[in-house]
């Protein structure tokens, strides 16, 4: 993992080639630039059967996903149309419905 992430970070490449440790931080942060570059795409295994696994893809979903903070807005189109609808924003209710309470 270490080796994928330095072919995607130049300091941790230099590191990772002259034989140094990386430090787990940078190898981490290499790791999510790349994920969210779309360099790299993570690959887990694990069980729900067997409740293995199913840790550490929590951990790396929130170590290397995007959250929606880090996605850029996304453009909708118009139903049928395929042009971008007007200008409306959606005003969230300051408190939850009836029925949630």
């Amino acid at each position: 993992m270490t080796g994928a992430a330095a072919d995607c970070d130049e300091a941790l490449m230099e590191a990772y080639l002259e034989g140094g440790r990386a430090d787990a931080g940078a190898v981490k942060a290499a790791l999510r630039r790349a994920v969210l570059a779309g360099d790299l795409v993570p690959v887990f295994c694990g069980s729900s059967l067997r409740s293995m696994g199913a840790q550490p893809l929590l951990d790396a979903v929130v170590d290397y996903l995007p959250s929606p903070a880090d996605a850029p807005p996304r453009a909708a189109c118009g139903p049928g149309t395929g042009s971008a609808p007007s200008a409306r924003r959606r005003r969230t209710p300051p408190s939850p419905p009836s029925s949630s309470r």
